[in-house]
């Protein structure tokens, strides 16, 4: 299962999966939530962003086989993710970090908290701020990748 480096990513790539078949974006620079999806014996198979609350979110792989999506409330400014994985599954979590209203330190709830992990990665937004995601994929992994763009 893809390589992962042990020191930190130079590159905004939580975990430096090398065998990743597809990439997908989803833009929106200050989402009012972020959908996490997952799917048994997958881990998270979909992950997109909610510009308004109430709305649609726009997802990046688009798996018709995801359950229904748990969704993080974004902080005003998501300063990073940590990003929760599990060999031979990929992602299997991701939990928001950033800044609220009022300049508070912020870390939201894992989505699927009752999941069990091997490793977490925390990778931080660019310089230039939170633009949207980036999500690889891999058949029979789901998601095996992400990065803030």
């Amino acid at each position: 299962y893809g390589w992962r480096a042990e020191h930190p990513r130079v590159d905004g790539w939580a975990l430096g999966n090398r065998d990743a078949q597809r990439e997908y974006r989803v833009y929106a620079a200050a989402p009012a939530a972020v959908a996490v999806l997952e799917q048994d014996d997958y881990g998270v198979v979909d992950v997109g962003l909610r510009g308004a609350p109430g709305a649609a979110a726009d997802l990046a792989t688009k798996n018709a086989d995801a359950e229904p999506p748990v969704y993080l409330p974004a902080p005003a400014t998501i300063t990073a993710l940590d990003v929760f994985e599990q060999g031979g599954r990929g992602v299997v979590d991701v939990r928001l970090v950033g800044v609220d209203a009022a300049g508070a330190a912020v870390t939201t709830a894992r989505a699927f908290p009752e999941g069990s992990y091997t490793a977490r990665r925390t990778v931080s937004a660019p310089a230039t701020g939170f633009a949207g995601l980036a999500v690889r994929e891999q058949d029979g992994y789901g998601v095996v990748d992400l990065k803030i763009v």
